[in-house]
């Protein structure tokens, strides 16, 4: 049968008989009216079976579990194209299965009725439940009925019980008295939209007065009936949602929370989508690119050079394999023309699927900590008069040297320098001079060494050249001869001319060293032949000159 209101008496009668018959045998089923839009209707007083007792939501869908929505719906069609439905389902708060019953009274009554009750248990009540709560626990839905111009007519008991008021301080009030300041305008709104338009029920979010003063969450649903002849009023469902508007209030907070974290940390804080748009950044990663990004690539702009690629490289590999990465490049300041260093640390974002929804990055500007390391480093290998390496740095090379297999460029040499008559000028002159004469030397070394040559001071007016890939011994010779024609002449320091000569050893070898102290050993006594008079010496270890 499509059209139920063509059902005969006989349908009907058993119909309703089967209702009856189910509702004394189950005094605890929940039991509801509906109308042809399934939505809540009152229970017509005709029927006999007393006030909807249970439900919950907006409609009766919402009280049975999502998994099991289908089947509602399937009931619900069959009732009305057929004029009864049964069977079973699950309800929200309940424990094990509940049974459904159906009747279509719209030809007789104007709705549909439907029980549910549990199998086998006492049925708790359906989560929302405005009926049969737990003690101390007030309903979480109720509703009132409301003239054109918002006053409040006729209110149920569970709207007394949910706010905390006697009926008496409820009906004949406008409904504007009970609604939180803020919220009036928004209330005012939909109910002027809802006034005109006798489609869908306007639906708002607010605060409600309760008896105590204290205000309370509620979504409002007025569902317009003033067209109807028979009715000409407005019934308006109220839930409460206090829960779940504390829960977004908590989560609020918590983002309040994390947004004054990130603000507050030293480093920059960056997160992007899959798609490189920008979700959030703080002002401490403003201050360290130059720019508010509103995407990635905005970022990459003020990367510098190959750099650019690296940073760009690491966040794909993070959002392609789910792996973090860290790099440090180089990031061009808006108005300083140095460089700043910047350390990215990249985690993915995972979703609970475990796929890659973006990435999140902190930046660290390290920059003066590298420049300080670099500091340190130099000056450890480095001789601050002079600016050559130090002694430990010069043999650390000697030893890199020595190491190295350099078949098609083999031969180590070592050239000692010592400043002839040093001393006499730190006497005569004082050490600012005697410095400046260093100073002086050092500079004509670095000079006329070879590229790959390394330049030391060994300690006052002492030197040592380590010099690779030299081929021969005469090589070497002729090494230690142009070192010393550099240091040998005229040297103009401040308002003096001096004369600079220096004693030049040179020891080579083209086998194996294990110990470069020998080499240089080697050099040091060729050099002081060389003071003793007998012009640059050389001493040949580990081959034949």
């Amino acid at each position: 049968m499509s059209e139920m209101g063509t059902a005969s008496e006989e349908h009907m009668d058993a119909w309703e008989q089967s209702l009856r018959a189910a509702v004394a045998g189950h005094p605890e089923a929940v039991v509801v009216a509906f109308g042809d839009d399934a939505r809540y209707r009152p229970m017509p007083e005709a029927i006999g079976i007393g006030a909807n007792r249970g439900h919950s939501g907006r409609v009766p869908l919402d009280m049975v579990e999502p998994e099991d929505r289908l089947a509602m719906l399937q009931a619900w069609e069959q009732v009305t194209t057929q004029g009864d439905a049964t069977g079973t389902i699950r309800v929200r708060g309940w424990a094990g299965e509940a049974q459904l019953s159906a009747v279509n009274l719209r030809a007789r009554y104007g709705v549909c009725v439907l029980l549910l009750w549990p199998i086998g248990s006492p049925a708790a009540a359906p989560a929302g439940s405005a009926v049969e709560e737990a003690p101390g626990q007030r309903p979480l839905v109720g509703r009132v009925t409301k003239n054109r111009r918002a006053y409040i007519t006729e209110v149920d008991d569970a709207t007394c019980a949910m706010f905390d008021f006697r009926r008496d301080e409820l009906e004949g009030h406008a409904s504007i008295e009970f609604i939180h300041p803020d919220d009036q305008p928004v209330a005012v709104d939909s109910w002027l939209s809802m006034v005109g338009d006798e489609r869908a029920p306007r639906r708002v979010r607010l605060r409600h007065r309760c008896g105590d003063g204290t205000w309370k969450w509620v979504e409002v649903s007025n569902n317009n009936l003033l067209f109807d002849p028979g009715r000409l009023c407005v019934l308006t469902d109220m839930i409460d949602i206090s829960q779940e508007m504390a829960a977004q209030e908590a989560v609020r907070s918590r983002q309040r929370l994390l947004d004054r974290l990130t603000q507050a940390l030293p480093v920059g804080v960056l997160q992007i989508g899959r798609d490189g748009d920008v979700v959030f950044s703080n002002s401490r990663l403003v201050d360290i690119v130059g720019v508010r990004p509103a995407t990635f690539d905005d970022v990459l702009a003020r990367v510098s050079g190959a750099d650019r690629q690296l940073l760009a490289a690491a966040v794909a590999a993070v959002l392609a394999d789910n792996a973090g990465r860290e790099v440090q490049v180089s990031i061009q300041g808006p108005e300083d023309p140095s460089a700043v260093l910047g350390e990215w640390k990249i985690e993915p974002l995972i979703d609970d699927a475990g796929g890659v929804t973006g990435a999140i990055a902190c930046v660290a500007d390290v920059t003066d900590g590298v420049r300080l390391r670099r500091e340190l480093e130099r000056r450890a290998s480095t001789d601050e008069l002079t600016g050559c390496a130090n002694r430990h740095s010069v043999m650390t090379t000697l030893e890199a040297l020595a190491a190295e297999d350099r078949p098609e460029q083999p031969g180590l040499a070592v050239v000692y320098i010592d400043l002839d008559r040093f001393k006499n000028i730190n006497d005569s002159h004082g050490h600012a001079i005697g410095d400046e004469v260093l100073v002086v030397a050092a500079r004509r070394l670095n000079r006329a060494v070879r590229r790959c040559d390394r330049v030391g001071r060994l300690g006052g007016d002492e030197f040592l050249v380590a010099c690779p890939g030299v081929p021969s011994a005469q090589a070497a010779v002729d090494i230690a001869a142009g070192l010393t024609a550099a240091l040998t002449g005229k040297a103009r320091v401040g308002s003096l001319e001096l004369d600079l000569r220096a004693s030049v050893g040179v020891a080579w070898s083209i086998g194996g060293i294990d110990d470069l102290d020998v080499l240089v050993r080697a050099a040091d006594r060729a050099m002081y032949r060389c003071k003793a008079g007998a012009g640059p010496s050389l001493e040949v270890l580990g081959a034949s000159a």
